[in-house]
């Protein structure tokens, strides 16, 4: 079940404009620049808050976390417990 909407996420954004669903897929499109004016880059937050709103949705409620304390570090963290 965590799979399908996982795929069912990344088929629905792979083809995905960057207004698809407002600021909250807005990532899919070029960052804004820097005030430097040099080129911007997308936080990860952006995807992590996207794909954490996407299953929260469509899973029971409660199962889906992010950057839970003490479980990983680096990369966004999305836990699942069924």
């Amino acid at each position: 079940m965590l799979l399908e909407h996982f795929l069912r996420f990344l088929h629905d954004r792979f083809d995905g404009q960057a207004d698809l669903y407002g600021d909250r897929t807005a990532y899919l499109g070029p960052a804004p620049d820097k005030n430097d004016g040099s080129p911007g880059a997308w936080p990860e937050k952006a995807v992590q808050d996207d794909i954490h709103q996407h299953l929260s949705g469509v899973l029971t409620p409660g199962t889906v976390q992010r950057e839970v304390v003490d479980v990983a570090s680096g990369r966004t963290d999305v836990t699942y417990t069924p």
